[in-house]
């Protein structure tokens, strides 16, 4: 019943687009001069010649709806008003749906019926606003909330799941030799990755977090080696649709516990196993991408970026911190004999761990440290924009609490190749030897500094 629109079709479809003019909008506009003098079925006529290629009728043997379909927007959908609330509206709208993954239009604010009328269908305001063309009334930006196994490569419901992760790769966790790409997973360290802090809430994070859910809005959310759920956890909370892609199934088992034990659900989360050098997901599917801290960690990152910008909407959003290994805030003044205390102590453990580990020829394993994102980004992605939250208040933080139980729990990137059994010999020499030098307290040594303003990047496709 639903066609291509034929020529012999446009005096029915300009007739259709007369009535419902004069019936909704008129009582809104209150031009008599359009209405009724220049809304005329010929010159419509001779406006949709021209777009012919994009309009499709419902047809069972008289027109009685057509609908303009522009790529995947909608731009007209009208039915003859005596024979509205037959299903006609509604089969025009799934075909756009489903034949054409039309996903986004634009209405009338004030015209409420028809608003329902999407709203019943799936779609649902987005904010985004803009006048109508020379008037003063506002049309409201709408799209089709997916679901969100529609935007897969795969069948969800034919992939294994583990620990409530769907398991999306067959790749290794980690690669670190061989001709191919090399990546760092975290399944095997990832534990010790925070310390004793892995399923607290960072403050930093959940002001991320925060801005994530305003950008993504009703969209999706992908959260690219999520890691421990830092963001993907505290995002949960404003009820966000997130796919948490990350190689580790261990981290994404810690991101759970991390959203119990701080009474998150998430309901609204996807966990899935993925590489991100081939994100399983189709192109231009979501509508915002986070991939913190994790391009350092593969021997190839444009792969990486070339990927985050595939599966970008257009007008989608890439946001970034940071993509190297993590520093300290600014320091406090009056600290400053503590502070160097800090950091020589951090300096003398690392140093000397990797030295002594030469009698193992093992070394440390770095990737794309120095790797310019803003760069790349720059080269490939049409805006920028940066988004400054002031913060700027002391904090302390103390040997105990990430660096001794991260380091002794090689839970830092580049000791990924140190085999365990080395590994615990070697560090646990070091720090012997370090709580000799400094006194059995030496845990408790802290560094002193002002948390940092959080720059929030926005790379716009």
């Amino acid at each position: 019943m639903i066609r291509k629109a034929e020529s012999k079709d446009l005096a029915r479809i300009a007739e259709i687009l007369v009535c419902n003019y004069r019936l909704y909008f008129y009582p809104i506009f209150q031009s008599d001069e359009y209405y009724f003098s220049e809304l005329q079925v010929p010159a419509i006529m001779k406006d949709l010649e021209t777009a012919l290629e994009s309009l499709y009728v419902y047809d069972d043997g008289v027109v009685k709806g057509f609908i303009k379909i522009e790529g995947t927007y909608i731009a007209r959908l009208y039915v003859e008003p005596v024979l509205q609330n037959a299903a006609i509206g509604s089969q025009l709208l799934e075909y756009a749906v489903n034949e054409h993954h039309a996903d986004h239009l634009w209405a009338l604010e004030k015209n409420v019926k028809a608003i329902r009328f999407y709203e019943r269908h799936g779609f649902v305001a987005t904010g985004e606003k803009k006048l109508e063309e020379g008037t003063t009334e506002y049309l409201i930006l709408m799209r089709k909330m997916k679901d969100i196994g529609d935007i897969f490569k795969c069948d969800l419901k034919d992939m294994p799941v583990v620990n409530n992760i769907y398991q999306l790769t067959d790749a290794p966790d980690l690669v670190t030799s061989g001709d191919g790409d090399k990546y760092i997973g975290y399944e095997h360290i990832g534990g010790a990755y925070s310390g004793n802090m892995k399923y607290s809430i960072w403050e930093g994070d959940a002001l991320f977090a925060d801005h994530l859910a305003e950008v993504t809005g009703d969209g999706i959310f992908l959260d690219l080696a999520c890691g421990d759920g830092c963001f993907t956890v505290p995002c949960a909370k404003h009820g966000t649709r997130i796919i948490a892609g990350d190689i580790s199934n261990g981290m994404l088992t810690i991101l759970q516990e991390r959203a119990k034990r701080n009474d998150v659900s998430l309901e609204n989360v996807t966990l899935c196993r993925m590489n991100a050098l081939e994100i399983p997901l189709k192109d231009e599917s979501v509508d915002c991408v986070v991939a913190n801290s994790m391009l350092h960690l593969i021997s190839n990152p444009q792969k990486v970026l070339d990927e985050i910008y595939r599966v970008l909407k257009p007008g989608g959003r890439f946001l970034c911190l940071s993509d190297a290994p993590a520093r300290k805030g600014t320091a406090i003044s009056e600290y400053e004999k503590e502070n160097a205390e800090y950091s020589r102590v951090v300096g003398e453990i690392y140093d000397t761990y990797w030295e002594e580990l030469k009698a193992y020829d093992v070394h440390a394993k770095r990737y794309s440290w120095k790797f310019d994102r803003e760069s790349a980004c720059k080269a490939m992605f049409r805006e920028v924009e940066n988004k400054v939250i002031e913060r700027g208040w002391p904090y302390t933080g103390r040997l105990v609490d990430k660096f001794l139980p991260r380091f002794e729990g090689r839970g830092f990137s580049d000791q990924v190749d140190v085999p365990p059994e080395i590994h615990k010999a070697v560090s646990d020499k070091v720090v012997a030897s370090a709580r000799e030098k400094y006194g059995e307290a030496f845990e408790n040594i802290a560094y002193h500094g002002i948390v940092e303003d959080l720059v929030i990047t926005s790379y716009v496709k």
